[in-house]
């Protein structure tokens, strides 16, 4: 009867086992076949970023609308200024994207202080329109609508509202400047439809 059980036991594991390497083998075969590009947010196409107004730290209230619409496209970027290294590494991209002028950029930031937020932008040299999202209520309406669980996040948007594509923090160096390779890639790619 031991040895019954044992068996039995035995069988329900390999079954298990067997069960999760399909399971592995599948989402990796998804991956590699476009479903998921790697270090990017699967999104439906044709999502539409949600409408929001926010201030900046002047007081200046810009809503996405109007943001949206005075350029031909715009790199939300969706970032915090405490636990986010990859923020405080890639910001200087962002500048570089920005100084390009291929893209509009916009700061989307969540950060209670306000002062703190104004000494860090001036001493960070960002020159890009960067919003205070106090309450972090956009940031979380924007995250949950395109299932975002990183910090920073990066949202490339035409002028009609369609996000484009979505790219999750990028902790390697090494790999920043991916962002505006992928940027120059999507907007040839519409230019060609």
């Amino acid at each position: 009867m031991k040895n019954y059980f044992k068996k039995i036991i035995l069988a329900t594991i390999i079954i298990l086992l067997v069960i999760l390497n399909a399971t592995l083998l599948y989402q990796n075969y998804k991956l590699k076949n476009g479903d998921r590009i790697s270090d990017d947010v699967e999104i439906k196409k044709g999502g539409k970023l949600l409408y929001f107004a926010l201030k900046d730290v002047e007081g200046n209230v810009y809503t996405s609308s109007s943001i949206v619409s005075e350029n031909n496209y715009t790199l939300f970027i969706l970032f915090t200024l405490t636990d986010c290294p990859s923020c405080l590494m890639e910001k200087n991209i962002w500048e570089e994207i920005h100084k390009s002028k291929k893209v509009s950029v916009v700061g989307i930031v969540f950060h209670g202080d306000e002062i703190e937020l104004k000494s860090w932008i001036i001493n960070s040299n960002l020159s890009f329109t960067i919003l205070v999202d106090k309450d972090k209520k956009v940031t979380e309406l924007i995250k949950n609508k395109f299932n975002i669980d990183a910090t920073p996040s990066k949202l490339l948007v035409a002028n009609n509202g369609d996000v484009i594509f979505i790219q999750s923090a990028q902790p390697n160096p090494e790999r920043h400047h991916e962002l505006i390779t992928r940027i120059d890639n999507q907007i040839q790619n519409i230019n060609y439809q």
